[in-house]
């Protein structure tokens, strides 16, 4: 079996929502052409440490990328012998869930930052009402067992990262070393903060732990 016929494990940030740590991802070999939108799988040219990352541009001096969830980007023009292969589908809960490239694959990452900034305006006109509401409790009380929620333990190269789930989606981490959680909206409406475990400890019983072998960004 070559290495395009098997999966990967994705872990990380840099490109969500589209990935989720835990995704399989499938890849087929680029044969020294990428297009802007594809999603690659690719080694820097300063370290060995497999990426995964949009294409943004491609020009005489190679491919740019950058991470769909990032601001800025990679300070990098990658060559074909450093791009591994292009992620064409992701497994999740049993469903395989196709990665499109090209024009479709730019239109897709402007979509995701599109709805970012919507989401970012919402936040600033919202935000002192969001967390009065979410200090009161009101929402915690009145969704009680509507959802089901566990943390789950995550592997990185500087420690174990604590990850919130709610059903199925993450709804916040407290990354390695840190002493405060990263809850996203909304649900910090129905989470209470002050029940999560720190990280130093077991976690209590029904809490889930998983560890991740790969590295990927």
């Amino acid at each position: 079996m070559d290495k395009f016929s098997e999966s990967i494990t994705y872990v990380g940030s840099s490109m969500n929502p589209i990935f989720r740590d835990g995704d399989a991802l499938r890849l087929e070999p680029c044969n020294g052409k990428v297009r802007r939108g594809d999603v690659i799988v690719f080694t820097p040219p300063e370290g060995d440490r497999k990426i995964i990352h949009r294409v943004i541009s491609v020009g005489p001096e190679g491919a740019r990328t950058r991470g769909d969830n990032n601001g800025s980007v990679d300070p990098w023009d990658l060559k074909p012998r450093e791009i591994i292969g292009r992620v064409v589908s992701l497994r999740r809960n049993g469903r395989e869930i196709a990665i499109p490239g090209g024009e479709m694959g730019r239109l897709q990452e402007l979509a995701i930052r599109m709805l970012r900034r919507v989401d970012v305006s919402l936040t600033n006109l919202f935000r002192g009402s969001y967390h009065r509401l979410a200090r009161s409790s009101f929402a915690r009380r009145f969704l009680h067992g509507c959802f089901t929620t566990r943390v789950i333990t995550v592997n990185r190269p500087e420690g174990k990262e604590l990850q919130l789930l709610v059903g199925e989606r993450l709804a916040g981490r407290l990354l390695p070393g840190k002493k405060a959680w990263t809850i996203w909206r909304p649900y910090l409406l129905f989470v209470d903060e002050e029940t999560l475990p720190m990280g130093s400890g077991n976690l209590s019983d029904g809490k889930e732990s998983r560890e991740r072998a790969s590295g990927y960004l």
